[in-house]
């Protein structure tokens, strides 16, 4: 997942990698597991979506089991369920 989701957005005019934590910002949404959890990806478009799924992947690189926390929340799935409507719209 996490090669696929890097190599996505490094193929993606959606996002520049690096900057997820300024897309992050810029929707009110701060790089820390509980403003990420609580995000509502309802009115996200794909860019901020993307940027959430890399945070939850940089997330994981300092704090072990960040990213499960993600999944087994659902949150990854909201995300991607959001993705998806983005996508056939």
């Amino acid at each position: 997942m996490t090669d696929d989701i890097y190599k996505f957005a490094k193929e993606s005019d959606e996002i520049v990698p690096s900057k997820y934590a300024d897309i992050l910002n810029a929707n009110g949404i701060k790089c820390g597991y509980d403003s990420m959890m609580k995000a509502d990806a309802s009115g996200l478009d794909a860019q901020c979506i993307l940027a959430l799924l890399i945070a939850s992947l940089r997330a994981e690189r300092f704090c072990d089991g960040a990213l499960l926390g993600f999944i087994e929340s659902g949150a990854v799935t909201r995300w991607l369920k959001r993705l998806q409507k983005l996508d056939e719209a």
